[in-house]
């Protein structure tokens, strides 16, 4: 599970800028040249270097007999694989049932694009049109101007992050590789319109 506005950016994330899944390990591939140099095999990349997390965000709940656990991620940032520690993995290995936000496949569904015929600039005025230049790049705040305030608010968000897997994708890809059963806990049309809400021009700014 995730803290709310940590899931509505993984959504936004998943459903527009995704995720660099070619080069999450650090891996480069090369093409060979003129001058006869061999290319790298990305499939011969040492693994990331364990640190796993001391204090995890694991909480176990016990009802009537029945222990769950819930934890706590961020979409990307923390790479899951050195950073989780084994008994996120054992616990997770332990239960049939993977319950997560909501399902980030549907993302593409999302209503990113603008229809009132203005442009970002036009909702958010010259002044902070400028600001997102300077922070983003006039070329990448150019291809925002038919977007909604939601996208480049979640660009913005994520800036200084380091590049990683996205921690809830591993955990749904183990739990789907395992035959888990699957459960999500809101449908994508619930997020979508708390995003329109809360990610709009005045978050922007």
């Amino acid at each position: 599970m995730k803290f709310r506005n940590v899931g509505l950016v993984a959504l936004v994330v998943t459903a527009i800028v995704g995720c660099d899944r070619g080069n999450h390990d650090g891996a480069r591939v090369t093409q060979s040249g003129s001058g006869g140099g061999a290319a790298a095999d990305p499939w011969n990349t040492p693994a990331p270097a364990k640190d796993p997390l001391k204090k995890p965000l694991l909480w176990k709940v016990e009802k009537d007999g029945n222990t769950s656990y819930l934890l706590g991620t961020i979409h990307v940032g923390v790479d899951p694989t050195s950073r989780l520690p084994d008994v996120v993995w054992q616990k997770l290995d332990e239960k049939p049932i993977f319950a997560m936000e909501t399902d980030l496949s549907d993302a593409s569904k999302l209503e990113v694009k603008r229809s009132d015929g203005t442009t970002l600039e036009d909702e958010i005025g010259p002044e902070y049109w400028k600001k997102l230049e300077d922070a983003l790049g006039a070329k990448e705040a150019s291809a925002m101007l038919p977007m909604k305030p939601m996208i480049p608010a979640t660009l913005l968000s994520l800036r200084g992050l380091p590049k990683t897997a996205p921690m809830d994708g591993v955990l749904h890809g183990r739990a789907s590789n395992a035959h888990k059963q699957i459960v999500y806990l809101e449908a994508l049309e619930v997020q979508s319109k708390m995003l329109d809400k809360w990610m709009n021009a005045r978050a922007l700014k």
